[in-house]
């Protein structure tokens, strides 16, 4: 990571939670966000002081609970708790039944999105770095970009080439998930990946006009399907939750070498426990 990164800090215990703000759009600047997105301050005082943050992809009450169970102040998640102006908070209803748990609970939430998908130092980058690639590049870069090199999805060289049956082992091991969705004959040689935590459906094309010979994403459906085949580009559904929640967790530890490197004693943790809305039978 770049020396911009980092922004050296004095000896304190804890920070402001407006001025860690500021540090965490150092890393994925709020603005970069998707015009349709909502990272940020969800709920919370700017005032209060941090000592401990819990990282998780949701903001889910089990996640509030655990940050509560814990001891952090700040629970900072991928996915945002409020993406549209909301009129009433109903305790009953989402998402005013976690706003008023977080509120009540005194727990402060951040979210970072689309921001964090954008950034070089982002979940697809973390996930390059997780698989070993090599000349990592945006898929899809962003023009005008506050960061250069700042775009969705990342395009990478596998050295050594691995066939798609060797690259599903090692994906299985990284996202921690044994059900993956496959297009693509086993025996495929991969020279070439493009990856994009999350929803990626829409880059199928993309990649392999870019040359790659696999992209690994989620939510994908049954015409995603037929559009790699019929182009022959390789196809991983890994999984929503599964690529971006492991994305969280590498970026838990790039927050605590952050603090680290600063001298800023903010503890940092991660929602082991969190699992995929769905089930496999």
């Amino acid at each position: 990571m770049g020396a911009s990164f980092f922004i050296v800090a004095g000896e304190k215990t804890g920070m402001i939670l407006k001025d860690l703000m500021r540090l965490l759009d150092e890393v994925a600047p709020f603005t970069m966000k998707e015009e349709w997105d909502n990272p940020g301050l969800q709920v919370g005082d700017p005032s209060m002081e941090i000592t401990r943050v819990l990282v998780s992809l949701d903001p889910t009450k089990e996640a509030i609970s655990r940050a509560i169970e814990l001891g952090a102040e700040l629970l900072l998640t991928h996915h945002p708790l409020i993406f549209r102006s909301i009129n009433t908070i109903n305790r009953r209803e989402y998402p005013g039944d976690i706003i008023y748990y977080a509120i009540k609970s005194n727990i402060s939430v951040v979210s970072m999105h689309t921001n964090l998908d954008i950034s070089i130092h982002g979940i697809n980058s973390l996930l390059a770095q997780e698989f070993n690639l090599k000349d990592v590049e945006p898929l899809s870069k962003k023009e005008n970009c506050i960061q250069e090199g700042a775009g969705i999805g990342v395009l990478g060289e596998l050295d050594p080439a691995q066939t798609l049956d060797e690259f599903l082992k090692r994906t299985k091991s990284i996202l921690r998930n044994d059900y993956l969705r496959v297009v693509g004959d086993g025996s495929l040689v991969i020279r070439k990946v493009a990856i994009v935590g999350g929803s990626g459906g829409e880059f199928i094309s993309l990649s392999r006009q870019r040359g790659a010979d696999l992209l690994l994403t989620g939510d994908l459906g049954h015409h995603h399907g037929l559009e790699a085949k019929r182009i022959g580009l390789a196809l991983i559904d890994g999984g929503h939750f599964f690529t971006e929640s492991t994305s969280m967790k590498l970026f838990s530890r790039k927050l605590k070498d952050l603090f680290n490197d600063n001298n800023i004693h903010i503890e940092v943790l991660y929602f082991e426990d969190e699992s995929s809305p769905y089930g496999f039978y």
